[in-house]
């Protein structure tokens, strides 16, 4: 089954296996947009994030992104 976003890009089910196992690895969902990407498709870091929403995938809690920055003293 193939879903058509917005703008005509297909969610096929390889792309959604794609998503749904880069979900859980510690990488990015920009860095997960380009390996998605890399099968002919242009979804953005959002269109990412808000698919594995629909799909209900756990939260993203070890971005590389909010670990790498050291938090403020207060």
């Amino acid at each position: 089954m193939t879903q058509v976003g917005k703008k005509g890009v297909n969610w096929t089910e390889q792309r959604l296996e794609m998503l749904r196992s880069l979900w859980l690895t510690p990488i990015s969902a920009r860095a997960i947009a380009e390996k998605i990407n890399s099968t002919g498709s242009s979804f953005s870091r959002l269109a990412i994030i808000g698919k594995a929403h629909h799909l209900a995938l756990p939260l993203k809690k070890d971005m590389e992104s909010r670990t790498a920055r050291p938090r403020r003293a207060a």
